[in-house]
């Protein structure tokens, strides 16, 4: 992505990291007894570095450095999850989905923005997450 405002077509844009990857590989499978049918499924997605919002004020201010960024470029990472999903778990109908996220536990980082400027570096995303669901489909 470029910025084509007149004076910033050479900063790389605000954002946009330069390339993000999405990976989902998944194997489903019947049951016998306890389930009809499983699937167990990775995920994987890449985020690369991204530069927070340029401020003209700012750049204004520090002209020695020519600096117009709110915060820090944040670092590129890998995010590593994983998803089990069992059908007519016991009992027809019943079923339960488990998903976790950030298996790894890597620090993400998301670029500042000028509605949270108080955050002079960058944000750091979720770490580990779990969600378990239960649910009956009639």
């Amino acid at each position: 992505t470029k910025d084509r405002t007149v004076g910033m077509e050479s900063l790389p844009f605000n954002y946009s990291p330069t390339y993000l990857g999405y990976c989902k590989t998944s194997y489903a499978f019947a049951g016998k007894k306890l389930f009809s049918q499983a699937t167990v499924s990775l995920l994987s997605n890449y985020v690369g570095a991204m530069e927070s919002f340029w401020d003209d004020n700012k750049a204004q201010v520090d002209k020695q450095h020519n600096n117009g960024r709110l915060g820090a470029k944040t670092a590129a990472y890998v995010n590593l999850g994983a998803n089990v999903h069992v059908d007519d778990l016991v009992m027809p109908g019943l079923y339960i989905n488990i998903h976790a996220k950030n298996l790894t536990g890597q620090s993400m980082q998301s670029p500042t923005t000028p509605e949270v400027s108080w955050a002079t570096k960058y944000l750091v995303s979720t770490g580990q997450q779990l969600y378990i669901s239960v649910g009956y489909k009639f």
